[in-house]
């Protein structure tokens, strides 16, 4: 959305709301949440913040579900503490918590089925 700035000179800004929306569409390829259909699995986009004071799962950052974890990402057990918070967090399984990519990245992407 931009509106003029002066009736005569016809120049435009653009708004903070319309900034805003800008940002979100643009990371919407990456949203926190991919809905499944039917029993398809549910894939969460998550950033993950190892050797944290402690192990929680909350808050949001770039547009990926925040999983802090006090593991460090040595020998895969960063990826264990995630697989595991994220469980208990979402109250499934830990066999239905897996890791679809980023296994060497802080941005991860998660399938979660019953």
């Amino acid at each position: 959305m931009t509106i003029p700035t002066t009736p005569t000179t016809g120049h435009t800004r653009t708004t903070a709301k319309a900034l805003s929306q800008a940002a979100l569409d643009a990371r919407a390829p990456h949203s926190l949440l991919v809905m499944p259909s039917d029993d398809a699995p549910m894939r969460l986009a998550i950033r993950v913040i190892p050797r944290s004071k402690k192990d929680e799962v909350g808050g949001e950052r770039a547009g990926r579900l925040l999983v802090r974890t006090t593991a460090a990402p040595v020998d895969d057990a960063a990826n264990a503490a995630v697989r595991r918070l994220v469980a208990a967090h979402l109250d499934v399984p830990l066999r239905g918590v897996e890791i679809v990519s980023g296994h060497h990245s802080r941005d991860k992407i998660i399938s979660v089925t019953q």
